[in-house]
């Protein structure tokens, strides 16, 4: 198999294991041009940077670094390529929808050719998008050979292609229509000795020239298709392979997810997917744009009108495949907390690889209160994991939401890195609806900000604060990652009190309903977060990527462009994607509140206003109502109660709204706010007093106890007003019994 251009990066990079247990090795796998110092530490007490970080291990030096390259780019290869012998006809048959407005190279559709010497046969996009088709010799590149359609296809839409020769002359057709030829080609018609891909071809003994675009029944035909049938394979719209008389490989792609593709011709010629792709996008004779066909109860495994495809995009890349540089054995006491890797390099730059260290689920010394680290959030928000650090003190979060515009500082060979993420878009404008693992997550490092001159952070930084506040307060806790509570949810049960933290937006089906279990069991839950339980995840079955499906109407919370509706459902489990609450695990059954929008000034944070003073978890803060507390925690995103007239029709009946829920406090809207209702329909500001987070206690009538402040900036408010917001969560955690 041909290799993929390799991606050189410059500066440091590295990754290592998410979540570990004390008693575990970490490997971190660094790509490095400078030399480096590495240990590890466990972050300490101050959320501003590194004084008081406990470093486990002394520091090793790395005089002689090495640099590991990146191979991005999504196809398919084919084990057993066609035959190197003549054929007596030929046809090259797919659909194809391309996206991006113009492409910088030709792409490969269905090929068994590789540029310059071993030059074949294929379809292939041209930077134009007109289609060509190549009909060589399998040796040196003939322009000859070469048959141009005059047009250039649609982007955005499915196009039929079929290259059609009959042992003297050549056609192309195009959507039915016969768009150049008949032209006389004379043989040999040779596949040579090249590979056989699909959505890309070979060029210089590599692999590239990756289609940013979905493909449909690929087919290679040892006999030259007649109009008619033509006209039969257009009209059918790719639902259906064709029969298999002359049929030398067919690729139904109908698997709708892993790595495999199967050839339905019984030759043989199987696949594997290189960078995964994107599954369940649908067909050329699907509208997922069609909102009408989409009701509840929808499943596409039983739409007969469906059809297939695979998505593919030349920055796909979910596993960059490293190897291991560095090893630490983790001491078993180690303490249970947020730990990085921690490179020094250059002069005085950092560059922290953040993991998390679990405490032995069969230790003894178990503590009373699990505290839940948002890492699905984090993953989802990494748009530049090759994206440099900067010194000490002056990280930020590159570009915000949406990553940087450019990766800065990096010597790339002519290829840039891949920067998109849950918010942002592919190189080609394909939706992300995937996120690997198995790469650098800069932007969860723990003194990176959320934007240049901001103290705040709405990743991990977020979450430091309550760590460093719990810690000094002498209250002992254990932590677990997203990824461990999806894959055992029990471990919810070992604990009296959970703790939820920070932004956790990304949730599995699994963990809800190991959260709803605990909670129906009489388990307790601290909530310290804002646009929680939002968005629905599922991870492969190796646990080495994430997958979540933003439909393009949710824009006003974080839909991705192009995003069709009819694409929202997951590959991993066939499930329907998008909001919990749309999926039928909304927070609100669980916790009471739901998101409801978020700042548009990430500077203006407000306070939250007292409402119950007499309520005992305000008990010795001298609180009445109407005075101010929390300074500074309600921003970024937050949630209200569900039961309220702001959300608007909820569909929730009467009868299912959260019944015994006390209002503790709350906050209003301001101008710089955007505000959503239930139905994800933007509320009016003019309209008056508009909540936009409350902070709540609730015993919920069908098991277990709630208290919740609705707001990503909680714990980050802790520091600022220890004397009030301090002395209510005390009596909050004193009320669970810690």
């Amino acid at each position: 198999m041909d290799p993929s251009p390799a991606v050189v990066l410059s500066g440091v990079h590295a990754y290592a294991e998410k979540s570990i247990t004390a008693g575990q090795s970490i490997h971190f796998r660094v790509s490095s041009d400078v030399p480096y110092t590495i240990t590890v530490a466990r972050l300490g007490p101050d959320a501003n940077g590194p004084a008081g970080d406990q470093e486990l291990f002394p520091r090793r030096r790395v005089a002689k670094p090495q640099t590991q390259p990146i191979f991005p780019g999504s196809y398919v290869h084919v084990v057993t390529p066609l035959p190197d012998e003549p054929l007596a006809a030929v046809t090259l048959e797919c659909w194809v929808r391309p996206f991006g407005e113009q492409l910088a190279n030709w792409q490969g559709l269905l090929s068994q050719h590789s540029y310059p010497n071993q030059c074949g046969i294929g379809l292939f996009l041209t930077p134009q998008k007109q289609i060509l088709l190549y009909l060589g010799t399998g040796g040196d590149f003939d322009e000859a050979r070469c048959l141009l359609s005059p047009e250039s296809l649609s982007p955005g839409e499915w196009h039929h292609v079929a290259g059609v020769w009959d042992g003297t002359q050549v056609s192309l057709w195009i959507d039915g229509q016969r768009v150049v030829g008949p032209v006389p080609l004379e043989g040999p018609v040779q596949p040579g000795p090249a590979a056989l891909r699909l959505a890309a071809y070979g060029d210089s003994g590599l692999t590239q020239n990756f289609l940013d675009g979905d493909l449909a029944m690929p087919v290679i035909y040892g006999r030259a298709l007649p109009e008619e049938e033509i006209l039969q394979r257009f009209a059918d719209k790719g639902l259906h392979p064709p029969g298999l008389q002359g049929v030398l490989a067919c690729w139904p792609l109908n698997e709708e997810r892993g790595t495999r593709v199967n050839d339905s011709s019984g030759h043989g010629r199987d696949g594997t997917v290189i960078n995964r792709g994107t599954w369940m996008i649908g067909g050329p004779s699907f509208d997922s744009q069609d909102v009408s066909r989409f009701p509840d109860g929808y499943d596409p495994a039983t739409d007969a009108t469906r059809g297939h495809g695979l998505r593919f995009a030349s920055d796909d890349l979910y596993d960059c495949k490293w190897l291991a540089n560095h090893r630490f054995d983790l001491p078993a006491h180690a303490k249970p907390g947020i730990y990085v890797g921690r490179i020094h390099y250059g002069n005085g730059s950092i560059y922290d690889v953040t993991f998390v260290v679990k405490r032995p689920r069969e230790s003894p010394d178990r503590a009373p209160l699990l505290v839940l680290c948002a890492t699905n959030t984090w993953l989802a928000y990494g748009a530049t994991p090759f994206a440099p650090e900067t010194a000490l003190g002056t990280a930020w979060y590159p570009g915000g939401v949406g990553g940087s515009s450019v990766v800065q500082g990096l010597d790339t060979a002519g290829s840039e890195p891949p920067k998109y993420n849950f918010y942002v878009n592919h190189r080609g404008d394909q939706p992300t609806y995937r996120m690997g693992w198995n790469l650098p997550w800069p932007v969860a490092a723990p003194y990176v900000r959320y934007h240049v001159g901001a103290d705040y952070s709405h990743l991990v930084r977020a979450e430091r604060a309550l760590h460093c506040w719990l810690e000094a307060n002498g209250y002992d806790f254990d932590v677990v990652t997203d990824l461990d509570l999806h894959t055992d949810a029990s471990v919810l049960e070992d604990y009296p009190v959970v703790l939820i933290n920070g932004h956790s937006e990304y949730w599995s089906v699994p963990a809800y309903k190991g959260l709803e279990r605990y909670l129906a069991q009489g388990g307790k839950v601290i909530a310290l977060s804002g646009n929680t339980l939002f968005w629905r995840v599922s991870y492969d079955e190796d646990l080495t990527t994430m997958e979540c499906r933003k439909s393009e109407v949710l824009g006003i919370a974080g839909g991705l462009w192009k995003a069709y509706l009819g694409e929202c459902y997951h590959s991993d489990d066939g499930g329907r994607g998008g909001l919990m609450r749309q999926c039928g695990f909304p927070a609100w059954k669980l916790l009471g509140m739901e998101s409801v929008g978020f700042v548009r000034d990430e500077s203006a944070h407000i306070d939250y206003v007292c409402e119950a003073p007499d309520h005992p978890f305000f008990a010795g803060t001298g609180l009445t109502g109407g005075d101010t507390f929390a300074n500074g925690a309600v921003g970024h995103e937050w949630d209200i109660r569900v039961d309220l007239p702001q959300q608007g029709d909820t569909g929730i009946p009467d009868s299912e709204l959260p019944q015994g829920i006390v209002t503790l406090a709350y906050s209003h809207a301001t101008a710089t706010d955007q505000v959503w209702n239930y139905g994800m329909d933007e509320v009016d500001l003019q309209d008056g007093d508009i909540l936009i987070s409350q902070m709540i206690h609730w015993e919920r009538p069908a098991g277990g106890e709630v208290f919740f402040a609705g707001t990503i900036g909680a714990g980050l408010a802790l520091k600022q007003d220890e004397a009030r917001w301090g002395t209510v969560l005390r009596n909050v955690l004193g009320h669970f019994g810690l």
